[in-house]
C-alpha cells in the first residue's frame, strides 16, 4: 500500500510501517526514532495509521474473495488448485524489503572530489 499522492514513485510500502496484531488488524510499528515529520504524520496522528489499517482490511478482504472464487473454478474444472495462493498468506503481513529499505548497505568509500582551480572573472553589463 502506497501514498500515492504523497508517494508518487511508490518508495515506501505503508505496511513496512504495521504488524499484524492477534486478532489479524494491522498495527503501527514503535517508531523510537522517527524523524519530526514522521512523527506530526503517524504517531501524533493516530487517524493516519487507521486510515491505512482499515483500507488494508478492505482490500484484503475483497483480495481474499476473489482468490476463493478462483480457488472454487479451478476446483469446480476438477483440477486440484495446488499452484492457488494459499489462504495464509492473507494472515500475515511480509516484512522482506522492510531490512533493505531501512537498512541500506553503507555507500562504498569514496575519494574526495578535487576541483581544478579556476579563476572567475564578473564584466558588468
Amino acid at each position: 500500500m502506497y501514498a500515492h499522492r504523497l508517494d508518487p514513485g511508490n518508495h515506501c510500502n505503508l505496511l513496512r510501517l504495521f504488524a499484524l496484531d492477534a486478532t489479524g488488524c494491522p498495527r503501527l510499528l514503535p517508531q523510537p526514532n522517527a524523524v519530526g515529520h514522521f512523527k506530526a504524520g503517524w504517531l501524533d496522528n493516530p487517524s493516519s495509521a487507521h486510515d491505512v489499517a482499515s483500507s488494508f482490511q478492505r482490500l484484503r478482504s475483497a483480495l481474499a474473495a476473489r482468490v476463493e472464487a478462483k480457488r472454487a473454478y479451478i476446483v469446480s474444472r476438477g483440477i486440484e488448485p495446488v499452484h492457488a495462493l494459499p489462504r495464509a498468506c492473507f494472515d500475515s503481513l511480509s516484512q522482506e524489503g522492510r531490512d533493505a529499505f531501512y537498512r541500506r548497505p553503507a555507500a562504498p568509500a569514496t575519494a574526495p572530489v578535487r576541483m581544478p582551480a579556476f579563476d572567475i572573472s564578473y564584466k558588468p553589463r
